[in-house]
């Protein structure tokens, strides 16, 4: 089931065999393996590297979760899955691709968030992490650490404009547009890795919360 909340076309073309394939492992509370793809600085598509235990015998780039449930936010799919080792966490649908299902069961909710009540930290999950902002879109220069990029892609989608990057210090500037409330939260929730520069009032909100 697909908790609905609005529509971005997805340029992956396996999104709804995806989401079928994902239905049927939750049924089945099964476990599945999937290639996580991500947009580079370069805004192509590569495939990320996942350094699974050589003793799942599974290939490097394949990642294996529990998958929990599906959201749509913005007219964009999530996947909250939780991995044996990271714990809870959510994947961009769009973003995989050749999915299967294991013959491994799935991994208990309970024990990753240590409550009975599956279903409320679910959807307290998606609104701490799965940012439900609405609002009128603002543009935003963010400067990021290098390697955290895809994680704006993730977010902010393919609609940004890569403005400069600087090799020494390994960040790279960005432009996006999106709620107010979605840029100061995003900010808040990766300082270290994400710093806001314009508009100047909202760089100075985040330094002084």
């Amino acid at each position: 089931d697909i908790a609905n909340m609005p529509s971005r076309k997805s340029e992956n073309k396996q999104l709804f065999h995806t989401i079928d394939i994902i239905d049927e492992a939750i049924s089945k509370k099964r476990q599945i393996a999937f290639k996580n793809i991500y947009y580079g600085p370069d805004l192509k598509l590569h495939v990320a590297r996942a350094f699974q235990d050589s003793r799942d015998k599974i290939s490097a780039n394949e990642f294996i979760v529990t998958p929990y449930q599906m959201v749509i936010n913005d007219g964009v799919y999530y996947l909250i899955c939780r991995h044996i080792d990271t714990g809870l966490k959510h994947v961009r649908l769009d973003n995989i691709i050749d999915v299967r299902i294991l013959d491994k069961k799935a991994l208990s909710l309970k024990d990753d968030i240590n409550s009975e009540n599956e279903q409320l930290n679910l959807r307290q999950y998606v609104q701490d992490h799965i940012f439900m902002k609405t609002g009128t879109p603002i543009r935003a220069r963010l400067r990021v650490v290098s390697l955290f990029f895809t994680n704006i892609t993730d977010t902010f989608g393919r609609d940004i404009t890569v403005i400069s990057s600087d090799k020494h210090s390994h960040s790279i500037d960005v432009e996006v547009k999106a709620p107010e409330a979605a840029i100061y939260q995003f900010a808040l929730s990766h300082t270290g890795t994400v710093t806001v520069i314009e508009p100047v009032k909202l760089a100075n909100d985040i330094m002084t919360t």
